[in-house]
């Protein structure tokens, strides 16, 4: 099996139970500190990342398109059951997003005013390298019920 073949099979075997987004960068430095400190971002996650759909030909083209960007792919997963709440509580008149204004912490202070935390960020690949390296800190201490009552709390105001 060739290396990309291998991120590949990295990023598609977490498609079944999460949604998935990609995000390159330049730096290992960065990429470390995203594993530690969480993803941080402005105005929409969507402006920075790419949701990875389950399709070989999705992928593969975001792989290509997205790589100039950087030599670190990071992958960014949130449990598709976490998702399903969402949308099981969400109703036409609520216009936020799940990861922008439920699971990602604002910090109005900053240029980049939100951080994804650190549990949602499943590791990233070293394309230069051909390494991948996992986030200790992945869905660690998630707590399910936590966000079910805080998206009940968030869609019932």
């Amino acid at each position: 099996m060739n290396f990309s073949e291998k991120i590949s099979n990295y990023v598609q075997r977490n498609l079944n139970d999460y949604k998935v987004f990609i995000h390159y960068t330049l730096h290992k430095q960065i990429a470390d500190c995203i594993l530690k400190e969480g993803f941080k971002y402005s105005e929409t996650i969507y402006k920075t990342s790419q949701e990875i759909i389950n399709s070989s030909v999705d992928l593969n083209y975001k792989l290509q398109l997205y790589r100039p960007y950087g030599s670190f792919l990071i992958l960014l997963c949130v449990p598709k059951e976490l998702v399903e709440i969402f949308n099981q509580y969400k109703t036409a008149s609520h216009s936020f997003s799940l990861l922008d204004n439920v699971l990602s912490e604002l910090n109005p202070k900053n240029d980049l005013e939100y951080t994804l935390p650190p549990m949602f960020v499943r590791g990233y690949v070293d394309m230069d390298k051909n390494v991948i390296t996992e986030n200790e800190l992945f869905l660690n201490d998630f707590n399910m019920e936590d966000y079910r009552t805080k998206l009940q709390n968030i869609l019932k105001s």
